[in-house]
């Protein structure tokens, strides 16, 4: 019994060592070999030469997002970053025809640790030292290409808003103890590549740029000019303070004697503070600047109490009995009587029978004075309206 037992066990044994599946390469052994051989003769402490290095960096951009206060502005990226490193030179003949292998950037110098942001961002910012899997060509051209987050602060413009755009710059800086050892430069390359990205959330990019400054403290920047998603807050504020506008230039139609006009002003008025506090409750709360809607709603509250205080003193000037002022009189003659501008005054409105002739005489040119006047006031509210909303609403940022 024993003996079976033993025989089957080294029968076990040897039918599954025929039955292992080799998958490795031939160039996987010859790789191990090369990378053992760089690791015992290789300081990854020391740069590739004594004089400075040259390293080609360009940015990828993944995706973006601002924190909640609007602040803080990060992109997550690939950074390609390639070099020339002559220790890492071999000739592929010596190693199965290996011509290039991956290997990981602990293993070798990298320029990774010489690279940082402002120091005035430095406290917020993930641009540490970090590692990644590096390819070397037998020609000592190494590429790493790390994945990275950058966060920096942005100068928020809020004149435009909802249209606001925000600018977010990246400054990166080399240590003036090791400027000699490492240049950075996009290799007359643009330096970042948007192609892909997945954009952060209620903003768009319209628009960046980078460049170099190998004199200065900062080595290379990237600048970034983003847009804020605005069709929300256009359908909440902008559009229904327009809306107002006309119904209060609108109102201008109406009989002033007419509860129906009274109504819908004290509508539009209450509409504005409305408007208002809706604001107060969606615009940032850290900008520099008073967004121009916020003037357009203020100035609209200033007409509608103004329309409002007009309304009711042509009101009560169409009651009086008394026999209007010469001035008057002769004010009316020359509108009313002018070939051209009495086209530009509205019908008037039926007027209250009276039983003395000479009373509804006198209610009848102050109701031309006063008509004339409601006239006037609907065409000097028209152009202030006109003005207000060229200057005061927003509109989007035109890109090309």
């Amino acid at each position: 019994m024993l003996r079976t037992t033993i025989l089957l066990t080294f029968l076990v044994k040897y039918v599954s060592l025929e039955c292992v599946i080799n998958n490795r390469s031939p160039s996987t052994d010859w790789e191990e070999k090369l990378s053992k051989h760089f690791q015992c003769n290789y300081k990854e402490n020391i740069p590739p030469s004594e004089n400075s290095t040259t390293v080609a960096i360009k940015f990828n951009l993944k995706n973006f997002y601002f924190d909640s206060e609007e602040v803080l502005f990060t992109i997550h990226t690939l950074v390609f970053f390639s070099w020339d490193d002559p220790r890492l030179k071999w000739n592929p003949n010596d190693y199965g025809g290996v011509a290039d292998m991956i290997t990981h950037s602990v293993f070798m110098w990298t320029p990774f640790a010489y690279i940082h942001q402002t120091k005035d961002v430095e406290k917020w910012s993930n641009f540490k030292y970090y590692t990644s899997n590096c390819q070397v060509s037998y020609t000592g051209r190494v590429v790493c290409v790390p994945r990275v987050t950058h966060t920096t602060t942005c100068s928020s413009n809020l004149r435009n808003w909802p249209y606001d755009t925000q600018k977010c710059p990246f400054n990166f800086y080399v240590k003036s103890e090791n400027e000699d050892k490492v240049l950075f430069t996009f290799n007359e390359s643009r330096g970042l590549s948007a192609f892909g990205a997945e954009y952060g959330s209620g903003w768009d990019i319209i628009d960046y740029e980078t460049g170099e400054n190998a004199t200065g403290e900062t080595k290379f920047f990237l600048n970034f000019v983003v847009e804020r998603q605005a069709l929300g807050c256009v359908a909440m504020v902008v559009v229904p303070s327009i809306t107002v506008a006309v119904l209060n230039v609108a109102s201008m139609f109406l009989d002033f004697k007419n509860n129906i006009r009274f109504g819908l002003s004290i509508f539009n008025l209450f509409c504005n503070f409305c408007l208002l506090k809706n604001i107060s409750e969606i615009i940032p709360h850290r900008g520099f600047d008073t967004p121009s809607i916020l003037y357009f709603i203020h100035f609209s509250i200033y007409i509608t109490a103004c329309g409002i205080c007009l309304m009711l003193i042509l009101s009560s000037l169409t009651r009086k009995g008394d026999p209007p002022h010469p001035w008057i009189i002769h004010f009316n003659d020359s509108v009313l009587n002018n070939r051209i501008i009495k086209y530009f005054v509205f019908t008037k409105w039926m007027e209250p029978l009276r039983s003395s002739s000479d009373e509804a005489d006198y209610i009848g040119k102050w109701t031309d004075f006063t008509f004339i006047v409601n006239s006037l006031m609907f065409y000097i509210i028209l152009i202030v309206y006109l003005i207000l909303y060229l200057v005061f609403i927003p509109k989007p940022t035109i890109t090309y």
